[in-house]
This record gives structure tokens, C-alpha cells and sequence, in this order.
């Protein structure tokens, strides 16, 4: 409901100000810092604008249509109180900026764990293919896609270190852009997968242990852990083997925005809408034999069921690292009502008894897709309305 404060994006617009206030004042250093270069100007706007675009994009993905704030709020005496932009404003507006990003932000800073934790080239394209694939502009995903794998920067660690590299170390050959937590900054959402320690706001479904079968290495002990009851371990693992948590003061576990998986899986997504099965069904063959894991690929000619197994296998390799919501919700929306079955399946995966039917109903109307506004937000700013569904 609206007055669930799940639904609150002050610290959306709050970052997103931050960003606005660098690209304002940036150039002003530029004139008072004779250190201070034209390329590392353009290259810190890049990071800015690069953020901003990916806030954004949560947000558009979220509520549909939100206010777009381009300008720095310094003061009281600049109107923050606007109306919503729709969401192909929103996002055409971020494509705009993210064209210039890519021109101008770095290819490497000569530093891994910069190269990983802040924004390059890389981070841009990884964003403009998610964003292209939201938007159905599949030739356009594909080619963001293959910029980023053209460049060999980037591979699908050994299988055998699938969870060691990728998540206890972090930093690993895969990852594009994943937030930093290091000395003395720990991941403020350890509690929300702990078990005993902390709100356990986060806590597998039993279904997750389906998923997998026995020689995916990507299953218990890595994805999640089952002890009394399955447990999210990419977060709060040290080992495969072991099977213990990381302490509260060593929960170092990085945020991953984007890994080389996830943009193989898009490229495969937007090839299978293309009509080019086969590809994508050599793609989802890739990181299947990467993860030791044996099954029966579909028929690569048949589009639905090509669908359908590539979002199986992005639920696999992606399990809890914030995307699946956005898979389900993007498929389902392609076409609609012509593929609300993939939701429709989820529901009867996850829900049991009348409120089945129940949620069926609801996503009968596609403006339940989307979040409603916070009422707070409602109530502070006039110009906003209620998202339909909630009116």
C-alpha cells in the first residue's frame, strides 16, 4: 500500500542531488584549480551523470512515471515540488546523458579495485544494454553488449571459484561495477540476511533449492545455504567447504550492480526476441558448462520456450543480487497481455491458497506492475498523483 515506507525514494532523490550538485559546480573547480584538467572534469561528469542515470532507471523500473530532476536543489528558493515525467522521457533523457558518459569517462583507472567500484566505460554499457533491453531496442542492447565483450577485459571465472572470486573476494575478472565495502565500511545489509543477527528481512525460499542440481556450483553452499531453513550465503559465506558466516565486523561482501554474466544473459535475451535462438541457446550452454550444472536445453527454435529457459538460468546465476523482480516484470510486460504467464508462474511458484487467484486478478490490470507512491510524497508535493492502481 502507499503507506508502507518500502515505498519512500527520498534517498533516491537524495543521491540523485548529489550527482545534480556535482555536475553544477564541477566546471567551477575547473577554473579555480590550475591542477585540475579538462579530462578529469569531463570524466568525474561522466561518473555523475552515469549514477544519476542508473537511479533513475530503478526508479522509471519501480514507479513507471517519477519527477525528473536535472537541476541541483541548493536552496529553498528552487522548486522541488514537481510533477512525474513518463517513463520514455525519463529514460530518453539518461540515454542522452549516458552517450555522453560513454565518450567521456575512463577506460581504466590502473587500479582493479577502482576499475570495479567506480564508473568507466564499461559500467556505461553495461547500464545503456539493461536499459535498451527494458525498452525492446534489441539491436541496440546487443551492440552495448559487444562492446563490453569485444573489449577482453572482462571473463566468467572458473567454476571452481565461482563463489570465492565473485562474491567472498569480489573484484573478480567478472565484475563491471560493484559497490565497495572495505576497511572498516561493512555491507549495511548483513543483518537483512542473517539468520540470527539482524531483522532476517531477507530469507530464501525454498523453491531456491529446486534450481539447482546436485553439480552446479552455483547451489547449496554458495547461492544459499540450508540449515534449518535455506539462507542467502553469497553475502554472508567464507567458504564452500566450511560453511560459516562472516563475522559482523568482517561483512565485506560487495553489492554487485553488473557482472559478466548478466550481460551475456542480455545479449542472449535480446538475440532470442530477434529470433536467433540458437545463439542465445549457445550463450545459456556457456554458462551452464561454467557452473558444472547438467540440463536439457529447449528447443532453440522454439521463441517462448527459449524465453522461458533464459530467464531460468539468469535466476540461477543472478539469484539475490536485486534482478529478478525486473526480469519477470520486463518479459511480462514485452507484448502484454501476450506473456502473463511468466508472472502468472511466478505467483503459483511462490504463493499458495486463495491469494493465488488473488494476485492473478491483480496483475490482470498492468498498472499493478508498479510500486504506488509513498503517501508522504503524495501529501509534501501537489503536483504529484497516486500511480493509477492505488487511486
Amino acid at each position: 500500500t502507499p503507506y508502507n515506507s518500502v515505498f519512500d525514494w527520498k534517498y533516491f532523490y537524495r543521491s540523485i542531488n548529489l550527482c545534480n550538485t556535482v555536475l553544477a559546480y564541477a566546471k567551477d573547480a575547473l577554473n579555480t584549480d590550475p591542477t585540475f584538467t579538462e579530462s578529469e572534469l569531463l570524466a568525474y561528469e561522466a561518473e555523475a551523470l552515469t549514477i544519476r542515470a542508473l537511479l533513475y532507471f530503478y526508479l522509471v523500473r519501480s514507479f513507471r512515471d517519477v519527477p525528473l530532476m536535472l537541476d541541483a536543489v541548493t536552496s529553498d528558493q528552487i522548486n522541488f515540488f514537481t510533477g512525474k515525467s513518463t517513463e520514455n522521457e525519463i529514460l530518453n533523457q539518461i540515454l542522452s546523458d549516458l552517450s555522453i558518459a560513454e565518450k567521456n569517462a575512463v577506460e581504466t583507472y590502473n587500479n582493479n579495485d577502482f576499475d570495479k567500484g567506480r564508473v568507466t566505460k564499461h559500467t556505461v554499457r553495461a547500464l545503456q544494454a539493461d536499459i535498451y533491453l527494458w525498452k525492446n531496442e534489441y539491436d541496440s542492447c546487443i551492440t552495448a553488449c559487444d562492446k563490453i565483450i569485444n573489449s577482453k577485459k572482462f571473463g566468467l571465472v572458473p567454476g571452481n571459484q565461482w563463489f570465492e572470486d565473485i562474491f567472498f573476494k569480489g573484484n573478480s575478472n567478472e565484475g563491471i561495477f560493484e559497490l565497495q565495502f572495505y576497511n572498516g565500511k561493512t555491507n549495511p545489509y548483513y543483518g537483512f540476511f542473517h539468520p540470527t543477527q539482524g531483522s532476517k528481512y531477507f530469507l530464501c525460499s525454498y523453491i531456491i533449492t529446486s534450481l539447482y542440481d546436485n553439480n552446479d556450483v552455483r547451489g547449496d553452499s554458495a547461492t544459499y545455504w540450508t540449515e534449518n531453513y535455506p539462507v542467502v550465503y553469497k553475502y554472508l559465506g567464507t567458504s564452500t567447504t566450511s560453511k560459516s558466516y562472516r563475522s559482523t565486523s568482517n561483512c565485506y561482501a560487495h553489492w554487485i550492480f553488473y557482472r559478466y554474466a548478466d550481460i551475456l544473459l542480455m545479449k542472449a535475451e535480446a538475440l532470442n526476441e530477434k529470433g536467433e535462438g540458437q545463439q542465445a541457446a549457445n550463450i545459456i550452454k556457456r554458462i551452464q558448462n561454467r557452473a558444472m550444472g547438467g540440463d536439457t536445453l529447449i528447443d532453440a527454435e522454439d521463441k517462448d520456450a527459449m524465453r522461458e529457459r533464459i530467464l531460468l538460468e539468469r535466476q540461477r546465476e543472478l539469484a539475490y543480487e536485486g534482478k529478478r523482480w525486473y526480469d519477470v516484470l520486463r518479459n511480462t510486460r514485452r507484448d502484454y497481455p501476450a506473456h502473463k504467464k511468466i508472472m502468472f508462474d511466478m505467483i503459483e511458484s511462490y504463493a499458495t491458497g486463495d491469494i493465488v487467484e488473488s494476485m492473478k486478478n491483480k496483475v490482470n490490470d498492468p498498472n499493478s506492475l508498479f510500486f504506488p507512491i509513498y503517501y508522504k510524497e503524495i501529501e509534501s508535493n501537489k503536483s504529484l498523483e497516486q500511480n493509477p492502481y492505488y487511486k
